[in-house]
């Protein structure tokens, strides 16, 4: 606001020095016209960004350290936010430049917005020959002992799909801190809990089978 309010008065006071040495001002009008009309042209994507975060900032819906993803498929942290551009840190360390306009007409997807908490999902084969029902106990007894389950949001694990030579489990369960997800991968804790009770209580998780016949 400052800069534009300095370069309108030095404008002004060019305007009227032009004046007091007797220039034509309606000359001097008619081309700087249309210096500026080239000028807007080319300023035209500064503008729109600079517009862009102003209404960024008006609505609060990207803040400093949220997690957003855009529409191709990054992910990162919101590391600091510009007059032109938001600067995203990414999960592999790379610090993207990217354009204010870009969160304002293509779709963003904002993780931390109003929740940190996210759902994940594992599928867990299971032979024909296991017992269910036991099955299912020990999985959403494993699920329980990692440390940063939500446990406000109770896990679930249910039959998904009898396969050709498997029973599937799908277990859904909440992680209290996306952050947790993105950097300590929850995932890889839980099926190590889930393999080492499997294991405890002899279920093994089954080899893909097949059934050939021979004919003579």
């Amino acid at each position: 606001m400052v800069k534009f309010f300095e370069i309108a008065v030095y404008f002004i006071a060019f305007l009227v020095f032009l004046n007091v040495l007797g220039i034509d001002l309606t000359t001097l009008g008619v081309i700087s016209g249309a210096i500026f009309f080239g000028i807007g042209i080319g300023l035209q994507k500064i503008v729109l960004n600079l517009i862009s975060g102003i209404l960024i900032l008006l609505e609060d819906v990207i803040k400093e350290n949220d997690i957003i993803e855009l529409e191709n498929g990054t992910i990162g942290y919101v590391q600091s936010m510009g007059a032109r551009y938001i600067m995203i840190k990414t999960f592999t360390g790379k610090e993207m430049l990217i354009p204010n306009e870009e969160f304002i007409v293509k779709s963003v997807t904002n993780w931390t917005l109003t929740d940190t908490r996210v759902r994940l999902e594992i599928i867990i084969p299971l032979s024909y020959k296991t017992n269910i029902k036991e099955a299912q106990k020990i999985i959403l007894d494993a699920v329980q002992k990692y440390e940063h389950l939500d446990t406000q949001r109770q896990p679930n694990c249910f039959l998904s799909e009898f396969d050709d030579s498997v029973i599937k489990f799908k277990l859904r369960f909440w992680v209290d801190n996306i952050l947790i997800e993105r950097t300590q991968k929850p995932k890889s804790d839980v099926m190590f809990l889930i393999w080492e009770s499997l294991q405890k209580h002899k279920i093994e998780l089954p080899l893909p089978q097949r059934e050939i016949y021979m004919k003579k």
